[in-house]
């Protein structure tokens, strides 16, 4: 595995990580039990959605049901996620594509923040997540037209033994990266607690050759395979009913808006706390091997079943005036979602001298402040008070939630189970804001409690 340039600083890592240890902050999500358990609750709750589903039984003890009758009920769940060559072939393949696209296809080059861990140095990437986007939709079209590589295949006979296979690998490449650092002495920040350790990452910028692995894998792997999934449903539906329902049109549309905002935005990302902070463990790997693209999922593939589920034999169906209601607040979510990002992450990149003219797909008004006002700091920093800053500290992470919400309510009311994800994520983003806030705090000190009286509210204007 190729690593980042090597400066003095990498040359002296295990110096380095043993200082870190020895004056590290208190430990996140609990430290090593409440990683572990968060570890056992992503894999309980990917094959819990799974045999709720696909395996038509619940993932939990019935009453009065003994331990071995469960265990049966479960094993028989699941007998379609085990393993096979084909599900194999599937998810290998497109993980082994996406990585080939990212190393290769022709994008910006962008600068990313200075990294103490290479001694202020900053590491150079290629920003080609449209040429990726663009280039799997081709060649998924291609295999739809052809029939060599058909839609529906991806949740048909073969789904449950991908599921398996992205869990394998998830596993299976956090727990290996952490190996090869300990063992060729490369380990960042390492505690010398392995689960703790597994889970945080001890690796900050893992590359092979072209390939920056955290790049890859936040921003092609997940989002790109949602939507796959999710169009993947609304093919096997158009296959068995002759078209495609407004609610899984509408899935389509959500997971695709999605996944080509992380296509266009990606010239934004090196100089996110996600690549320049977050090391790449398990906590990343994991879910975006996995938990993204299986879980995510969930409003799909319940839309996909509903006609069984439901026992009327028919594709679920709203009124046209709640079917436009879903299509519209979708809409007004993303945009907000769109333009905060695109204000604060273009902030970002001009204040440091990066201007970088892309016209990728939809291009949104009011998505590039003019003359932004900003709060400076003490120690240098900008803070945005301006456009969807001046209202709320996190309005990206409302219009994430709400958008979130909307997957739920385009499946109606009948059933908690495609309100999971929102469930999940609104606890999950309200404590990334905590944590950004602490962190934040801990930085600018006066200066953060000055930007707070100028934006006292992080969600909601008014509210919260």
């Amino acid at each position: 595995m190729c690593r980042a340039p090597d400066t003095p600083a990498r040359r002296t890592r295990s110096q380095t990580s043993k200082a870190r240890t020895a004056a590290r902050v208190a430990d996140e999500f609990g430290g090593t039990w409440g990683t572990a358990a968060i570890i056992v609750f992503s894999h309980a709750v990917t094959y819990g959605l799974y045999l709720a589903l696909e395996g038509d039984t619940s993932p939990l003890p019935q009453s009065g049901e003994g331990l071995g009758a469960y265990a049966d009920r479960v094993a028989a769940g699941l007998a379609g996620a085990a393993p096979t060559l084909a599900g194999l072939q599937l998810y290998g393949g497109f993980v082994l594509g996406t990585a080939l696209l990212s190393a290769y296809c022709p994008g910006i080059p962008v600068r990313g923040r200075p990294l103490p861990s290479l001694g202020g140095q900053s590491l150079d990437y290629v920003c080609n997540g449209v040429a990726v986007w663009w280039a799997t939709l081709a060649v998924l079209a291609a295999g739809q037209v052809t029939g060599v590589l058909p839609l529906a295949v991806w949740t048909g006979e073969h789904f449950g033994s991908i599921l398996t296979w992205s869990v394998i690998f998830g596993d299976g490449i956090a727990v290996g990266l952490y190996a090869y650092c300990v063992f060729t002495n490369t380990a960042e920040g390492a505690t010398g607690r392995p689960i703790y350790d597994v889970f945080m990452g001890v690796s900050l910028n893992p590359r092979i050759g072209r390939l920056d692995l955290k790049m890859w894998s936040e921003l092609r792997v997940p989002w790109i395979l949602l939507f796959v999934l999710t169009a993947s449903c609304a093919a096997r539906e158009a296959e068995r009913f002759g078209r495609v329902s407004a609610p899984l049109a509408f899935m389509v549309l959500a997971h695709g808006l999605y996944a080509n905002a992380c296509a266009k935005g990606d010239h934004c990302v090196p100089t996110t706390w996600d690549i320049f902070h977050e090391k790449w463990g398990w906590m990343l790997i994991f879910w975006n091997f996995c938990g993204v693209p299986f879980t995510y999922c969930v409003s799909a593939r319940w839309l996909l079943l509903y006609p069984d589920r439901a026992g009327g034999g028919a594709p679920l169906a709203h009124s046209t005036a709640y079917t436009v209601f879903c299509f519209a607040l979708l809409l007004a979510a993303y945009y907000v979602f769109d333009t905060a990002n695109a204000q604060k992450n273009e902030f970002r990149l001009r204040r440091a001298g990066s201007k970088i003219e892309r016209k990728a797909f939809p291009q949104l008004p009011w998505g590039v402040l003019k003359k932004p006002k900003f709060l400076t700091t003490r120690n240098g920093g900008e803070l945005l008070v301006d456009g969807w800053y001046g209202y709320a500290r996190k309005p990206h992470y409302t219009a994430d939630i709400v958008q979130a919400l909307c997957w739920g309510l385009i499946c109606g009311f009948s059933e908690f189970l495609p309100y999971w994800y929102v469930c999940f994520f609104t606890p999950m983003i309200i404590h990334r804001a905590v944590r950004d806030d602490t962190r934040c705090s801990a930085k600018y000190g006066d200066d953060w409690r000055v930007y707070t009286a100028m934006v006292p509210y992080v969600f909601v204007p008014g509210v919260v």
